[in-house]
C-alpha cells in the first residue's frame, strides 16, 4: 500500500494486520539498567544514556491513551500485578516504559511503540508522535540511546503517557499557531530543547548540575526532530516586562531573569529590551499593546527564557 506523507510517496507501509500482530507480539525488552531508567523518570531529567522530560513540575498533561493498548490485555495485567517503579506527586502508580520505532502500516507512518518490562503495551498516537518524536526514537546521533517515558494502567485495557505542559511553560513548542479564520490551528506536539535547557536552568541555577545538562541537550538538534531557538544574550541590568498572566509563568520568568542578571518591571519604559506575555500573536495588555507601537520584541516566558537559556551554555562555551 503507497501512502504520501510530505509530498513523497511511501511503498513500505504494510497493510497484513497479520504481519503487523506478530511484529509487536515479538519485540523483547531491552537489556538495560531499569533502575537508572527509573531515575531519570523520576527526577524528570535525562540520566546517562536515558533521555526524558520533566514529568511532574509542569502545570498540566495530555490524556496520553496509548493506542492499541486494549491488544495487550495480557501484559497489561501482569503490570498492574508488578511493583510499579514510583509514584507520581498525585500518587498514581507508573511503570517504566521505553519507546522504539514500531512498524509502519496503513494506519501510522511512523509510529512509536512503548516497551515495559512486561511487554509491549501500545503505541503514540500520532498527534503525539508525529511532531518529532518518531525521529527522536528513530536515532542514537544523538548521544541517548533511549528514551524513557512514566506508563500509568489504569486497567486490563487502557494504558497512558500523559505528556506534561503548561499554558506558560512548557518543554514543548506551543501547539496553538492562530489563523486567518481567527481560530487557533492544534500542531502535533514537538520537544523544545531550549524550553527544556531553561525548565532545568531554572531548577539548578547557574551551577555544574545544569551546565551538565544543557551540554547534553545541546546534542540534540532539529534533525533529531526538536526545536531549537537562537540564543538571545541580553546584557546584565537590562530590564523586561512582566506581562505573563498565570503565577508559575511568572515565577519562572523572574527565577530566570535573576540568575540572568535581568531587571523585571510591570511598564514599559525606555530601558524595556522586551515583553514576556502568554499569548504575543493576541496581545490586549497595555503593555503589549505598547510594545507593539516601539517595535519591542515579544515572546512567551518559556521562548524567552529558552533563548536566554541557549545563551548562557553559548557564553559559557566560548570564555573556556
Amino acid at each position: 500500500m503507497a501512502s504520501i506523507k510530505g509530498g513523497a510517496v511511501r511503498y513500505d507501509l504494510v497493510d497484513d494486520a497479520e504481519r503487523v500482530h506478530t511484529f509487536y507480539e515479538g519485540q523483547r525488552r531491552p537489556e538495560i539498567a531499569w533502575w537508572r531508567a527509573a531515575k531519570a523518570i523520576e527526577t524528570g531529567e535525562p540520566v546517562g544514556e536515558f533521555f526524558t522530560l520533566p514529568w511532574w513540575t509542569m502545570e498540566r498533561q495530555t490524556n496520553g491513551s496509548l493506542i492499541g493498548a486494549h491488544h495487550n490485555r495480557r501484559r497489561l495485567r501482569r503490570l498492574l500485578k508488578a511493583i510499579p517503579a514510583g509514584c507520581s506527586p498525585a500518587g498514581e502508580p507508573w511503570h517504566i516504559g521505553v519507546l522504539y520505532p514500531g512498524l509502519p502500516d496503513r494506519y501510522f507512518e511512523d509510529p512509536v511503540g512503548v516497551m515495559t518490562r512486561k511487554g509491549h503495551v501500545g503505541l503514540f498516537s500520532q498527534f503525539d508522535s508525529d511532531g518529532g518524536l518518531d525521529k527522536l526514537v528513530g536515532t542514537r546521533e544523538h548521544g541517548f540511546t533511549h528514551v524513557v517515558v512514566p506508563v500509568f494502567v489504569d486497567d486490563d485495557e487502557s494504558a497512558a503517557v500523559p505528556l506534561p505542559f503548561g499554558p506558560d511553560v512548557s518543554p514543548f513548542d506551543n501547539p496553538w499557531v492562530p489563523t486567518d479564520s481567527g481560530q487557533d490551528e492544534r500542531l502535533p506536539w514537538r520537544i523544545n530543547r531550549s524550553h527544556l535547557m531553561a525548565i532545568y536552568l531554572a531548577r539548578h541555577g547557574r551551577t555544574p548540575r545544569w551546565m551538565s545538562l544543557a551540554r547534553r541537550l545541546a546534542l540534540l538538534t532539529e534533525e533529531h526532530g526538536v526545536s531549537v531557538l537562537p540564543p538571545l544574550p541580553i546584557e546584565p541590568g537590562r530590564t523586561v516586562v512582566d506581562d505573563v498572566r498565570g503565577e508559575a509563568g511568572s515565577l519562572f520568568l523572574r527565577r530566570i531573569c535573576r540568575l540572568a542578571g535581568i531587571m523585571v518591571q510591570e511598564s514599559v519604559t525606555d530601558s524595556t529590551c522586551a515583553v514576556v506575555t502568554r499569548y504575543p500573536a493576541r496581545l490586549t495588555s497595555r503593555a503589549g499593546q505598547e510594545a507593539l507601537a516601539r517595535g519591542i520584541p515579544i515572546y512567551r516566558a518559556d521562548e524567552f527564557a529558552g533563548r536566554v537559556a541557549e545563551a548562557r551554555l553559548l557564553l559559557a562555551a566560548d570564555s573556556c
